[in-house]
């Protein structure tokens, strides 16, 4: 049997009706009936679908887990894997990812001579060393090829020059009103992928920018900076949440003076 149809035989065994599997889980009921008809086109994908299995399998007493790996099985895609090597090291083609000829070969000339000018240097330096040692006489000054390949000191910034340069983060503070399924990425690392029980908090430096797929608008409500913001979207319907540090005001409730 595929995974929706087993979902839906377990819960008319329970007799149990979708209006309470939706009021049990917090899912809209258009998504319960379209995971029983393994219509996943129609569900939010990666973390929201296997979320929205493992919750329903809950309620119907059926493993989650061993749901997520048939439904992982059917419907997604396999990873793609490289083949090991002999010596258990990836296969890969490293002439496919070298540069072009031409370029390859006059890198490999400038190389060349980079390395015989240190080569050069390094060994009239260890001649120096070793005539002074046997001799008594101070050891000679690099020559002026030598001082070239050593980098001049950097110039140390002075106290405040780089944090002044970088704008504070955005301080985004989210909360669940009620049960709420929340997903996101911040300055495009994954944040948060789960269901935030009612009255739970999160929060979050925005450097850059900050991406949220929200379950149910009317059970989530967030501020930046301690400013209150607005989520646009009907109950029970999933909705984006979207903004960086240019268009951040246009989510707040009142924009800031």
């Amino acid at each position: 049997m595929d995974v929706g149809g087993e979902l839906r035989h377990a819960r008319t065994a329970h007799k149990l009706s979708l209006a309470e599997i939706r009021d049990r889980t917090k899912i809209n009921q258009k998504i319960l009936r379209a995971i029983e008809e393994n219509r996943f086109d129609c569900v939010p994908g990666g973390l929201f679908t296997r979320g929205f299995l493992r919750a329903y399998a809950r309620e119907v007493q059926l493993d989650p887990e061993e749901i997520v790996a048939r439904y992982r099985a059917e419907f997604e895609p396999p990873d793609v894997q490289l083949a090991p090597t002999e010596d258990g090291s990836p296969d890969i083609d490293i002439d496919s990812m070298a540069a072009p000829d031409g370029a390859r070969d006059r890198r490999s000339s400038a190389g060349l001579a980079v390395v015989l000018l240190i080569g050069a240097v390094y060994f009239g330096l260890a001649r120096g060393e070793t005539s002074s040692s046997t001799s008594g006489v101070a050891t000679p000054k690099p020559t002026d090829a030598a001082e070239a390949l050593v980098p001049a000191p950097s110039a140390t910034p002075t106290t405040g020059t780089l944090e002044s340069s970088k704008p504070a983060p955005l301080k985004l503070a989210i909360q669940a009103k009620a049960d709420c399924w929340v997903a996101g990425s911040i300055d495009g690392a994954p944040a948060i992928a789960r269901l935030m029980k009612s009255g739970e908090r999160e929060q979050f430096d925005v450097h850059d920018r900050a991406s949220l797929r929200i379950g149910d608008p009317s059970a989530f409500s967030f501020t930046l900076d301690g400013m209150p913001g607005r989520v646009s979207g009907t109950a029970h319907t999933a909705v984006n949440l979207t903004f960086d540090r240019k268009s951040y005001k246009s989510v707040l409730s009142e924009r800031p003076r």
